[in-house]
């Protein structure tokens, strides 16, 4: 039995155009250029950086009995997990937003096809 949400998020116009272009891209396999996989590592590595440091940050600052160490370590350490992240993003340019959009086009088409048309979705 389709539920109401179901049946109204089918009928949006974007996961009507999200399974258009999934169908589209299904065919084309263009693959990134090697800047993209660097700029997603680098991008990776500001997640490393960012939270494990924060963690070290504050339990330094625990055991010298020192706050300040950590009040003024984290908003650094953000700033550069931060500066990471946009020169990742930044490298991956608009091969990592062709990714991003065919991900997100086809995972809308893999939860219509799980959840919404296996109950009678709207089509």
């Amino acid at each position: 039995m389709i539920t109401v949400w179901k049946r109204k998020l089918a009928g949006t116009r974007w996961v009507r155009h999200a399974l258009e272009k999934a169908a589209i891209e299904k065919g084309s396999k263009e693959k990134p250029k090697p800047r993209f996989y660097v700029g997603v590592a680098v991008m990776g590595l500001s997640y490393i950086l960012g939270w494990p440091l924060v963690s070290v940050l504050g339990i330094l600052a625990a055991r010298r009995h020192r706050p300040e160490i950590f009040a003024i370590g984290t908003p650094v350490a953000y700033g550069f997990s931060t500066l990471f992240l946009l020169l990742g993003a930044g490298l991956a340019g608009k091969d990592g937003l062709r990714y991003l959009r065919w991900l997100f086009h086809r995972l809308v088409a893999r939860f219509y096809a799980r959840y919404l048309a296996e109950s009678g979705g709207h089509r």
